[in-house]
């Protein structure tokens, strides 16, 4: 070393990425990671005895045990210099890495034997340039089931060895704090701890706490009191809406480095996916995008929105990617309600169009009962809890509906579900519903078959949702679960899911798939769709899946989405709006199909569009 170098420490030991100066040291021993050093919190300068004066520079709480055991031996200028110079020729004895070469895979080799982990090459490509391209700020939006949580723990693993990182907030449901810290712990050797009390957001150096609880006073405060070097927060689409408490948290967090993850970045409208960009380049001049009716494909806020979304997205889909995965059948089963059903569905649908001809208009009564109408599609236990919750608010006049629906103690679909899970022998069957006392139902249908079942919903602690996931591999070869389960969790020894109602959101449909059709699967994956005969659910499965081929070509198309940012408006809400105007207008079934099917050819030359892009565009996802 010459007099004038600069020696930056972060931990006991010096590690060469954090050595930058004008000197021989940076020439020698590394290549700078970051533009400028992180903040200083301490400052000493270490004169080496005959040699040189060098600055030291030192990075980390004052008031860490390895730090003051620094400062006591920097009192013994003799015995600091020895140590620093043995510290020094040792690293200039050390081959210095590619300065693209990822150090974690060699440093966990063992590890990664013992606990099976097989780090894909789009894993590694992705940890690699979130680190050497994109300076630590990310948005990880892989296919669903790709290993996006390894990709984050390859990412913070590297960090930690480069000595770039000393505190780390991982963000999580609060069903996935569990995982989150198993996944670390057993995958990447890493003292992660869960959060439990108030005084862990400043003592803690690696925390993984649920979002919910992070976004509440007083975690809120301490939270945004704390500085952090590295953010992750998973299942990040929740932050979708920029105006919502999680947001304004993650967007006011101090760090360094922020990784958002989530398979499907875009639900409805590309302003989720300007929200995520946003987090992670706030310095990005992105004007809001303009309103899906007023925007065209050519409009400047398009182009804008896709050169930032190249900038900060990594998206790997499972076409880009040499490993094979098993196939996917998607079944249809057609369920004719029964005659009690039927009457109930009638007499619903004259409580409807009676509210949509007095109001004149579609308001906000017309669509609660639209909703009703898809609650009775999954069971008239789900109309009748929702039907008692609004009697008990004042409304009288639903008395008579809640006592037939009260009535139907058995429907269509349960016993559809019962000879499916019949049918599949002893075979694994995750059954999907959206409704809570749809899943009661089931589960009491199918457990009258002998079947051991078990539940999994939103308010199972993280413990309790492991214990589910443990009883349905070994144990009960029926799960019934609540969308609680279709994040997160990892079902690849199952093969069979049944989609007992289908949500209108084609990304919440693709989740729940993903459970089971993902790394690690060995076998086809077979999906079964239950669908009501002459009700609204058979006009959207019709628009879904016969018309629309959304789990193949939509999702995934990030580029494309922001491309046609002025055709891609809420397909929800265009749905409710249909059905919400064929009540008031009393339109015929036939009308209906005719409508969904001028509704569909539209999304469909916009497919073809997205295709067309896919084709004309590099693995990547740049031109």
């Amino acid at each position: 070393m010459t007099s004038g170098d600069v020696l930056a420490v972060a931990f006991p030991r010096i590690d060469p990425a954090l050595l930058w100066s004008a000197g021989s040291a940076a020439r020698h021993y590394a290549r700078p990671v970051f533009a400028s050093p992180p903040p200083r919190y301490l400052h000493r300068t270490l004169h080496l005895p005959g040699r040189a004066t060098v600055e030291l520079e030192l990075f980390g709480p004052p008031r860490s045990r390895w730090l003051q055991a620094l400062l006591h031996a920097h009192r013994n200028p003799a015995e600091a210099a020895r140590r620093f110079e043995l510290a020094l020729e040792g690293l200039r004895l050390s081959p210095l890495p590619h300065p693209d070469r990822l150090l974690t895979p060699e440093f966990l080799r063992t590890r990664w034997e013992q606990a099976g982990v097989i780090p894909y090459r789009h894993q590694l490509a992705a940890a690699r340039r979130v680190i050497f391209e994109l300076g630590g700020r990310a948005v990880l939006a892989d296919e669903v089931g790709l290993g996006k949580t390894i990709e984050s723990g390859l990412v913070l693993h590297e960090l930690l060895l480069r000595r770039l990182v000393l505190r780390t907030l991982i963000l999580v449901p609060s069903g996935l704090c569990w995982q989150w810290y198993r996944e670390l712990r057993d995958k990447f050797d890493l003292p992660v701890e869960l959060q439990a009390s108030e005084r862990d957001w400043g003592r803690v150096p690696l925390l993984v706490a649920s979002l919910d609880t992070a976004k509440r006073s007083p975690h809120r405060e301490e939270v945004l009191a704390n500085p952090y070097d590295l953010v992750i927060v998973d299942e990040a689409h929740r932050l979708k809406n920029d105006r919502t408490q999680a947001y304004a948290l993650v967007s006011a967090i101090r760090t360094r480095y922020l990784l958002l993850v989530t398979a499907t970045p875009v639900h409805n409208h590309v302003r989720e996916l300007w929200s995520l960009v946003k987090l992670v380049a706030p310095t990005q001049a992105l004007p809001a995008p303009p309103r899906a009716r007023s925007a065209l494909a050519g409009h400047p806020a398009a182009g804008r929105l896709r050169e930032a979304v190249h900038f900060v997205m990594i998206r790997t889909r499972r076409a880009d990617t040499p490993v094979p995965f098993t196939g996917r059948h998607v079944h249809t089963i057609a369920v004719h309600p029964t005659p009690p059903e039927q009457a109930l569905y009638s007499a619903l649908d004259e409580h409807l169009l009676r509210a949509a001809r007095a109001s004149g208009r579609v308001d906000h009564r017309t669509l609660v009962f639209l909703t009703l109408k898809r609650e009775l599609c999954s069971s008239p236990h789900a109309l009748a809890e929702s039907l008692r919750r609004m009697v008990r608010r004042g409304r009288p006049e639903l008395e008579e509906l809640l006592a037939k629906a009260s009535r139907l103690s058995t429907w269509a679909k349960a016993d559809a579900c019962a000879r499916l899970v019949r049918r599949l022998g002893d075979d694994h069957v995750l059954l999907f519903t959206e409704y809570v006392a749809t899943q009661r139902a089931l589960a009491d249908r199918l457990a009258a078959l002998g079947r051991p079942v078990v539940l999994f919903h939103g308010g199972l602690t993280p413990m309790q949702r492991d214990w589910a996931r443990g009883v349905f591999e070994r144990t009960a070869p029926v799960m019934v679960s609540t969308d609680a389960g279709a994040e997160g969790v990892n079902l690849q020894f199952c093969r069979n899911v049944v989609n007992v109602d289908l949500p209108w959101n084609p990304m919440r449909i693709e989740q729940r798939i993903g459970r089971l059709h993902r790394l690690g699967q060995t076998r086809d994956v077979h999906v079964w769709n239950l669908i009501a005969r002459g009700t609204v659910e058979e006009y959207v499965l019709y628009l879904l899946h016969q018309k629309l081929d959304l789990f193949r070509h939509f999702i995934g198309q990030i580029d494309a989405i922001v491309e046609h940012l002025g055709s891609l408006s809420r397909l929800e809400q265009q749905l409710t709006r249909l059905f919400a105007r064929s009540e008031q207008s009393d339109m015929t079934g036939e009308q209906i199909r005719q409508a969904l099917h001028q509704l569909a050819q539209e999304w469909q030359q916009l497919l073809e569009n997205l295709k067309g892009n896919a084709r004309r565009t590099s693995p990547d996802g740049r031109h």
